[in-house]
């Protein structure tokens, strides 16, 4: 578990998503001060948030990863403008997750979904519950992939998606489901058990 979230923390950070929001921030703050301004906050936000989840708290409220994701979408729809749509659908968010487990699987939408389209997409967060479960859904209409992926150890890209099943499972007894379909869309569930 230690090794899954070490590994989480350091693909959170990757250089080139620091350098290009680095870059378009470098980039408005001569013709566009007010949302250079903007875009710092939310990366000193993104970071913050990054650094303290190398503590050991093992979950943390959703409403903190929440802001955790709304920091890092703020940035990206300056960079990406009218390609990215976000849409939040919280109905809950009284209850705890492990960090850093929601905040990659947006960024997977954004990233590896909506932004491989040309004209861009849609992301939507959601959270709600019933009787016995909080239900957090992150679905994106973009390019979608061949889930069989997910299962061969030998793709570098399905890691990530695994280190998030196995903290969920273990720190959580959470369930993690991934749908998707190809020029469609993918739409990732968390399920935990209340």
């Amino acid at each position: 578990l230690k090794e899954t979230k070490n590994y989480l923390i350091q693909s959170q950070m990757k250089s080139h998503f620091i350098f290009n929001t680095l870059g378009a921030i470098r980039t408005m703050i001569v013709s566009q001060p007010n949302t250079a301004y903007d875009m710092m906050t939310n990366f000193t936000k993104y970071l913050r948030a990054n650094i303290s989840n190398i503590s050991p708290n093992e979950q943390i409220p959703f409403s903190q990863e929440l802001d955790h994701i709304q920091a890092y979408v703020n940035i990206e729809k300056q960079r990406f403008q009218k390609r990215l749509n976000v849409e939040f659908d919280i109905q809950c968010d009284n209850f705890y997750i492990p960090p850093l487990s929601v905040e990659p699987l947006v960024e997977n939408a954004v990233k590896h979904g909506v932004c491989k389209k040309l004209k861009g997409g849609t992301v939507k967060i959601i959270s709600k519950e019933d009787n016995d479960c909080y239900y957090v859904i992150v679905e994106d209409n973009g390019v979608g992939f061949d889930t069989s992926i997910l299962d061969d150890e030998s793709k570098k890209g399905s890691v990530g998606l695994k280190y998030i099943r196995i903290r969920l499972e273990q720190l959580a007894n959470a369930e993690f489901i991934i749908e998707s379909e190809e020029k469609k869309g993918t739409k990732a569930t968390i399920i935990i058990k209340k």
